[in-house]
């Protein structure tokens, strides 16, 4: 294998191990998602702390992605991504012999903060070992494992949870997650690449007041993220209630429209190179707004044209604010992206969970109205920012 062209079969294998990596990473980070209405009556909850199941889990994950950035060049590749994923599985497990929510919550944050380790290992290797002309089609491959996995764990823990309990869904998902972690360790070829530079840690200089444009992108990415989960986390309250009375693994199954965000998202990239981040951005985020308030209406085929529009809008808001972000700023541009990523899930944990607080209180229309008009903050944040056009 060498850098500048890996063997064909070293590549399938490494591709494959890449993918699945980044599946099992999210199926684990999302599984509970649909299924928060069944913890809740598990724990005799309300739907706001019901919701920290999954917030935990993305906070640890904010910080740690944060915290990597200090020194995620000096760790190993192909040993660590591996052992991420079966140690995150085992934590994972654990839910299931508990009867304290508290400390199911305590479990999700530090499977967050384990599961940190796998897009910045993936990536890494991505770069590293497949050479320039390779490197984007593995990511691009990562990037659909995590997407076909944040679905799938959806769906598979919905209908595990019909058929048995969500414990037993958590149970079987960390088993497959196991395994997952054991083939990748298999197929996954020894690192030959690894740059094992001194990293000089996580830039002071992209708090510096010239970057208040980045802060602006940063504070728009926590209102827009948490605008998506607020909606999702909650949704399966209304689903599974009088007039829809949806099972669960129907409501699982209504995730699938997040695939929408995969097209978006490719769209997105190719429309801010030929006009402006600036512009595909506020396109998209007027697109999440809009698709927060269509689910108000009462028709089910209408109220997942809803959720379809919200997915299309936020993909295509973040891939297009995620690549601005570094442009935003002079130096410190890894640090830029990884102060990106830590608000982007900040805002899905804490926005997503403070959509429990509007609908206790106001039902589905005070989740909606918390949606859209975290959506419409973060317009009125992207118009703060000073900046000529940048295409990304």
């Amino acid at each position: 294998m060498t850098n500048a062209a890996m063997h064909q079969s070293a590549y399938k294998k490494a591709t494959a191990a890449i993918m699945l990596a980044g599946a099992a990473a999210f199926s684990m980070e999302y599984c509970l998602q649909p299924v928060i209405s069944r913890i809740a009556a598990t724990f005799a909850l309300g739907a706001a702390q019901a919701s920290l199941s999954v917030s935990a889990a993305m906070f640890g994950m904010a910080l740690t992605l944060l915290a990597l950035t200090s020194f995620a060049d000096r760790l190993p590749r192909r040993k660590l991504l591996a052992a991420s994923l079966i140690v995150s599985s085992l934590v994972m497990s654990g839910i299931v012999f508990t009867a304290s929510f508290y400390a199911v919550v305590a479990l999700r944050f530090l499977q967050g903060c384990i599961l940190a380790l796998v897009p910045v290992l993936a990536m890494a290797y991505v770069n590293e070992e497949f050479g320039p002309q390779k490197a984007s089609a593995g990511i691009g491959m990562y990037v659909c494992g995590t997407t076909l996995g944040g679905l799938s764990g959806r769906i598979s823990a919905s209908v595990l949870t019909d058929f048995f309990s969500w414990q037993s869904a958590v149970a079987i998902l960390s088993i497959i997650a196991a395994l997952v972690g054991v083939l990748v360790y298999i197929l996954l070829p020894r690192e030959q690449h690894a740059l094992k530079k001194q990293n000089s840690g996580f830039s002071a200089e992209v708090f510096s007041k010239e970057n208040k444009n980045l802060f602006y992108l940063c504070a728009a990415a926590f209102c827009m993220m948490g605008s998506f989960v607020a909606v999702y986390n909650f949704i399966a309250y209304v689903l599974k209630d009088a007039p829809y009375n949806l099972s669960q693994s129907v409501i699982g199954f209504l995730f699938a429209v997040q695939l929408f965000g995969t097209f978006s998202s490719a769209l997105a990239g190719r429309l801010a190179a030929r006009y402006s981040a600036r512009k595909i951005i506020a396109a998209s985020l007027t697109l999440l707004a809009l698709g927060a308030v269509i689910t108000l209406h009462e028709a089910l085929i209408i109220k997942i044209a809803g959720l379809a529009i919200l997915t299309i809008g936020l993909f295509g808001a973040h891939s297009s604010a995620c690549g601005w972000s570094a442009s935003l700023v002079k130096n410190g541009k890894a640090a830029a992206g990884s102060l990106y990523m830590f608000c982007y899930y900040s805002g899905a944990s804490i926005l997503g969970s403070l959509g429990g607080v509007f609908y206790t209180r106001l039902g589905w229309q005070g989740v909606v109205f918390m949606s859209a008009a975290a959506a419409l903050l973060a317009l009125g944040l992207l118009s703060c920012i000073r900046q000529p056009n940048v295409k990304a």
